[in-house]
């Protein structure tokens, strides 16, 4: 710790100590106002060598330091905290800073989370909010828990900008960052000034995220075990290269002359596969909860013609392009993560291509500028092609065939290594006394939930399944999507994760409520379990279902 970090925690440390280590004290203990305003302040003098960030930086400096007023009720609710703003300078003078939000109760518990971020980053996390899957839970920085997250390690707005963010990934510190060095020297910083503040380190450090902080949470649990107690990871983005490789695929199909499906084919068929097999389970609620019984043809919704005859049935070319997408991707060459390739998503079986952010959007991939309407999928490729694999602004990404790669084989090994969070030995995190919580929605129209089963049962392989039991836990949601869908896991997973950590218990039949329909819960079952209506009892209530394996 340097000589100005020393000094800081001698001055202020002892004023939360009191308050700290989950001593449940008398709130008549908490320091007087201007005495937290004060200690708050003395953060913003901070700078953090780079000896105190285990990975190459030009260390780090606070850029502001502010005491927020306790504000808000119920699930909104922010206690009185310290917001701290601060930057890591990068090692390459050309590369982009690391903007980090550090929240620092007033009234501490003793523990951190730090929060992940989504997309391809670019925008910083506040870590002041519920984590994924809990949108009515209290937040962490309520429960008096040391809050983080940061920008992934570049500015740039996410993910409509492509043109910027593929110039930004162009640099490699930027891009490293990005893969997940950035989590290491965030969570290094973190550490330092939460040191600082309180006089010593947390004695439980935690990881929530989704998506791309979903994969982010894998990485901290893969690369550096021994740094994290506990991560939940719902919906990971991981696997990146085969992921983004197959959303070249799937673009480059939905791109072909009339293959495209607007929002309304989209609607049509999505429609028509939860009538086809929603009574699957024993309960016609709109849920498909084993897409595997799922025997929906499409060819019932061919245009007659095989043209394109309207919004009542699709084309030839759009059913072409729609198996496309439901079929597994096979690479044909090996990967330096060990990849292999990555399951085809549930098309013909319960996704919803409508959804608002991860669906198909409202009009066909084209050629660079981008535009918002275009499937998300396409624009994560666009910045991939660009800005990643080729560093060519200028390139059509739907002219770039990474499954047939040529010159860009090597290259896609290479950047594997660098960006897939597929690593299935985590024993380190084990030994440390790690726990993990996975959370995948069954109706993902973004991140195949196949990819997620894939990469469970390697880790099952890989260190035995009395061993995994020990220490993870993997749910997989009907109806739920990549964040919204016809159920929204509502689900205090936090509180689960530090209940197992600290106490060696771990989830026993948990029960998530629907965030789409208030008043709805469903148990959440352990893969491959999946929730079967008892045949009596109301369809709103979990205790109506029992987990049943294939």
């Amino acid at each position: 710790m340097s000589q100005r970090s020393i000094r800081l925690a001698a001055a202020v440390g002892p004023f939360v100590a009191s308050l700290s280590l989950m001593t449940g004290g008398d709130v008549s203990a908490a320091p007087a106002a201007a005495d937290a305003a004060a200690a708050c302040s003395a953060l913003s003098e901070m700078t953090v060598p780079a000896g105190e960030i285990k990975l190459p930086t030009s260390g780090a400096h606070v850029q502001s330091a502010t005491l927020q007023p306790a504000s808000g009720s119920g699930a909104a609710a922010k206690p009185e905290y310290c917001e701290v703003l601060a930057q890591i300078s990068p090692v390459d003078p050309h590369a982009q800073p690391i903007t980090v939000r550090l929240n620092l109760p007033t009234q501490w518990n003793g523990m951190a989370v730090q929060m992940g971020g989504g997309g391809m980053d670019g925008f910083l996390i506040t870590a002041d909010g519920p984590g994924p899957g809990a949108a009515t839970q209290a937040a962490p920085l309520a429960l008096g828990y040391a809050t983080f997250g940061s920008d992934g390690g570049h500015s740039v707005p996410n993910p409509f900008d492509a043109d910027a963010q593929a110039a930004a990934f162009m640099n490699d510190e930027v891009l490293a960052n990005y893969a997940g060095d950035q989590l290491k020297k965030t969570h290094d910083l973190a550490l330092a000034l939460i040191r600082a503040c309180y006089g010593h380190a947390p004695r439980r450090m935690y990881f929530v995220g989704a998506s791309e902080g979903g994969r982010e949470a894998l990485v901290v649990a893969q690369r550096w075990g021994a740094d994290c107690d506990g991560a939940i990871s719902y919906y990971p983005a991981a696997g990146d290269v085969p992921l983004l490789v197959a959303f070249g695929r799937d673009s480059r199909a939905l791109a072909a002359p009339g293959a495209y499906p607007g929002p309304a084919k989209q609607a049509l068929l999505h429609n028509a596969v939860v009538a086809a097999c929603d009574a699957g389970d024993g309960a016609r609620d709109g849920i498909i909860s084993n897409p595997a019984d799922c025997k929906f043809d499409v060819a019932q919704l061919r245009c007659p013609s095989g043209r394109d005859n309207g919004d009542t049935c699709l084309s030839d070319a759009q059913i072409a392009a729609l198996k496309v997408m439901a079929t597994d991707l096979h690479l044909s060459f090996p990967l330096a993560s060990g990849e292999t390739g990555i399951p085809g998503h549930h098309v013909f079986s319960g996704v919803d291509l409508t959804a608002r952010i991860s669906g198909l959007g409202a009009s066909a991939p084209t050629p660079p500028p981008l535009a918002p309407t275009e499937p998300l999928h396409y624009i994560f490729f666009n910045v991939f092609a660009r800005g990643v694999v080729t560093r060519d602004p200028i390139i059509n990404p739907l002219a770039l065939d990474l499954e047939n790669p040529g010159a860009w084989r090597s290259r896609l090994s290479e950047l594997s290594s660098l960006l897939d969070a597929a690593e299935p030995d985590l024993s380190t995190f084990d030994r440390h006394g790690g726990k993990l919580i996975l959370v995948h929605g069954l109706d993902d129209s973004l991140i195949p939930v196949g990819r997620t089963e894939n990469y469970y049962k390697s880790v099952v392989q890989k260190l035995g399944a009395a061993n995994v039991d020990g220490f993870a836990r993997f749910y997989t949601v009907p109806g739920y999507g990549h964040g919204g869908g016809a159920f929204i896991v509502d689900w205090d997973s936090l509180a689960a994760l530090d209940h197992w950590v600290e106490t060696g218990v771990a989830p026993s039949d948990p029960v998530a409520a629907d965030d789409t329909t208030r008043g709805r819960t469903r148990p959440l079952c352990r893969y491959p379990a999946w929730p079967k209506y008892n045949g009596a009892g109301d369809i709103n209530a979990a205790t109506s279902f029992s987990c049943v394996s294939p």
